[in-house]
């Protein structure tokens, strides 16, 4: 609901940004420069903060509501406390080199073994595809992605 009533004035500002950027460069000679290219920098972060900031705080309301609404308000000292244990190198290469941390290591390399076979074995397949990518329009690129996605 929030998008749908700022939607237009964040789509104005993008348009605004686009056209400010666009006629910057036009202007080659203000192009270069530190004090250009900072002024240019300065005007696109703030008009960037101008059309995230009010998006990112909608989040965090709802975000705070939901838990709030879920739990109630949940305040505790326990999580702050200092644990030395933590700190102790010795139990911190214990947990390192644990069985349960072994286990781990090999089921998350052999899932990335797995992806980089079929992966490659299935560009290999299409190699001769992919070289003539570089000679193909947009249309035909965009069909064959197309093709490509569904297939794999």
């Amino acid at each position: 609901m929030y998008i749908e009533w700022f939607s237009p004035a964040i789509i104005e500002d993008v348009v605004e940004l686009i056209h400010y950027c666009l006629s910057f460069a036009a202007h080659t000679d203000s192009l270069y420069g530190i004090r250009n290219i900072s002024v240019l920098m300065n005007n696109v972060i703030l008009t960037m903060l101008k059309i995230i900031v009010p998006i990112i705080s909608v989040a965090m309301v709802t975000g705070l509501v939901c838990s709030y609404m879920q739990v109630g308000v949940m305040f505790t000292t326990k999580t702050l406390q200092v644990k030395l244990d933590k700190l102790n190198p010795i139990s911190g290469f214990k947990r390192l080199f644990s069985l349960r941390s072994v286990v781990e290591l090999v089921k998350a390399v052999s899932k990335a073994a797995m992806m980089i076979y079929i992966s490659f074995s299935y560009l290999k397949k299409e190699q001769g595809l992919l070289v003539n990518l570089f000679d193909m329009s947009i249309e035909l690129l965009a069909l064959i992605y197309g093709v490509l996605v569904l297939i794999f």
